[in-house]
């Protein structure tokens, strides 16, 4: 079975079926796990929460994740068929998940199907980006929830074309929800973000907002928050949600 439509797809699919047929799959669970961990408390899941998968591989993530939200469903994605089977006899305890062959440009989920996403060093293989981040956007629910992205660049990666590409994606896609991306070099130093981003999780505040002109017209409306702070105080700096979408037929 196969769903890659283009060369691109294809090559990745063979790629990580070779590594699905050399045991890879299994062994991306002890390089990744360090820095997965920490990322699934941020994630703040919810018991019945639906989340995805994507480019779960051998499943070892998906597990994790279903582990935690018992009343819940995760689905994991992979364009690796062989990686899936590998996965499916690997979660056959578990009755909360499912897995499907599929690209991260054309996810097989409906609109609006998850409340999280997770997808653990696998970005970097996507054909195309921008593509899959719309699919990400497109399955995802609306939602008021805030982006710290981690991107882990190589030594060939820094100042790269393609590294500078992703970092602007990475930024973007963070920047535009309030929250913000970083690029550790060391382990120490991804602690240390962990322990700020947890910090910032803490200490942020919500503040409702209604235009006295709003209109649900599904466009994307930007926003600027400004803060005055009493006199003597030192400068503030504030880090918001670019804008918002007005939903066209809200739910």
């Amino acid at each position: 079975m196969s769903v890659a439509e283009n060369t691109a797809e294809q090559q990745l699919q063979q790629e990580f079926n070779r590594w699905a047929a050399e045991g890879r799959g299994e062994e991306m669970e002890r390089h990744h796990l360090p820095i997965t961990a920490p990322v699934l408390d941020l994630m703040q899941l919810r018991p019945a929460d639906r989340v995805l998968d994507l480019g779960c591989g051998a499943g070892w993530a998906t597990r994790l994740l279903a582990a935690r939200v018992p009343q819940g469903k995760v689905i994991g994605v992979d364009i690796s068929d062989e990686m899936i089977e590998h996965a499916r006899r690997s979660s056959s305890n578990f009755s909360n998940i499912e897995f499907a062959v599929g690209s991260s440009e054309k996810i097989p989920s409906a609109d609006d199907s998850f409340d999280k996403a997770l997808s653990i060093e696998s970005f970097y293989y996507y054909p195309d980006q921008g593509a899959a981040l719309n699919e990400l956007r497109r399955v995802l629910k609306e939602s008021d929830v805030v982006l710290y992205a981690i991107g882990i660049l190589g030594g060939s990666d820094v100042g790269s074309s393609l590294g500078m590409e992703g970092q602007g994606i990475l930024d973007e896609l963070a920047s535009v929800s309030g929250g913000k991306a970083f690029y550790p070099r060391s382990a120490p130093e991804m602690d240390d973000i962990f322990e700020q981003i947890a910090l910032e999780l803490r200490h942020q505040y919500s503040i409702g907002y209604r235009p006295p002109n709003f209109k649900n017209d599904g466009k994307w409306h930007h926003i600027k928050v400004k803060v005055a702070p009493p006199r003597g105080l030192p400068r503030l700096f504030v880090r918001s949600k670019e804008g918002y979408f007005a939903i066209a037929n809200p739910k």
